[in-house]
């Protein structure tokens, strides 16, 4: 059975665009998992600087009240962040799921709940305190 030129160039893009977006989340995944995350409670940078730089006491409690905003920003947008991936994430799950027969979206639903039980295992293992 001779397969559809149009129905072959379409498979080739589609998984043209899975590959980039696999390449994508997979390299945005290497470059923050391999960040080091920070190792300085805001108290234990404020010594530090208080060391180094010799702050004062109204100068060192300013600066706790900035790295505090500062954490929660990076929290914010690490949030955001989260959220734009799993946009993405469900996009492209439909995506596939529309150039798969019944049979394949079965297995294919299968394997997405084996990946977010893999994603959600190591988010909880991330977020232990150390």
């Amino acid at each position: 059975m001779a397969v559809d030129p149009r129905r072959k160039a379409q498979l080739v893009i589609g998984l043209a665009f899975l590959l980039g977006a696999a390449t994508g989340g997979l390299s945005t995944y290497l470059l923050y998992s391999q960040r080091p995350q920070p190792t300085y409670s805001v108290s234990e940078a404020a010594n530090e600087l208080t060391k180094r730089i010799g702050l004062e006491t109204a100068q060192r409690t300013q600066v706790e009240e900035i790295l505090s905003d500062s954490r929660k920003q990076y929290k914010q947008v690490r949030e955001q962040m989260r959220s734009q991936n799993q946009t993405v994430r469900e996009a492209t799950r439909t995506k596939i799921r529309t150039i798969l027969s019944p049979e394949q979206q079965i297995r294919f639903d299968e394997w997405v709940r084996e990946i977010d039980a893999k994603r959600s295992q190591r988010e909880r293992e991330e977020s232990k305190p150390k």
